[in-house]
């Protein structure tokens, strides 16, 4: 199915109404009655909220090559700690300074940025499915269990914050790490 998506075949017209309409309605095509049952115990709150974690989770990618470029800095400052860079401000020359010193700032905001990512990470490495549109579904499911099979660390409370699910996809934009088509 991912390649028939990708091919463009898998198209939303008036009468599958919406992409999560559409999906159902291909996977009961291929799968039979069994596809009709991509809702059970979710919400289209919680597909969305998936489907935006996965998108988030792939501007991680640059989490390690972030923090190889952070060590090189790190690498660079101590190997050039003796070696003498003059400072300027405004145009002019000010305090004496050296390499380590600037490797070390460009280090130190790269860092800064990893910390941003870890912190929005544990926000988004949480499952969703079952917590339905803020108020979780009648049947008896183990939230915790399904979070751990799907490789989360954690699954969400059932709670108004799950009907905002671009709101993590937001903050990874405003880091820069994704760019706006």
């Amino acid at each position: 199915m991912k390649e028939q998506i990708e091919r463009g075949e898998l198209t939303i017209t008036r009468g599958t109404e919406d992409g999560h309409t559409a999906l159902e309605v291909a996977l009961t095509k291929e799968l039979g009655p069994i596809g009709g049952r991509i809702h059970l115990a979710r919400s289209r709150n919680d597909q969305v909220k998936r489907v935006c974690g996965f998108g988030c989770a792939c501007a991680f990618s640059i989490w390690r090559a972030l923090g190889n470029c952070a060590s090189a800095f790190v690498d660079f400052a101590r190997t050039h700690s003796s070696a003498l860079l003059p400072g300027y401000t405004h145009m002019r020359r000010a305090m004496p300074s050296n390499w380590g010193m600037w490797a070390a700032a460009f280090a130190e905001g790269l860092i800064e940025e990893l910390e941003q990512l870890s912190a929005l990470w544990s926000r988004i490495d949480r499952c969703p499915l079952g917590a339905a549109a803020g108020f979780g579904v009648p049947l008896r499911l183990n939230r915790e269990r399904s979070a751990e099979l799907l490789g989360f660390s954690c699954a969400t409370q059932p709670d108004r914050c799950d009907e905002q699910p671009r709101r993590h996809e937001q903050a990874i934009r405003d880091m820069g790490c994704v760019r706006r088509r």
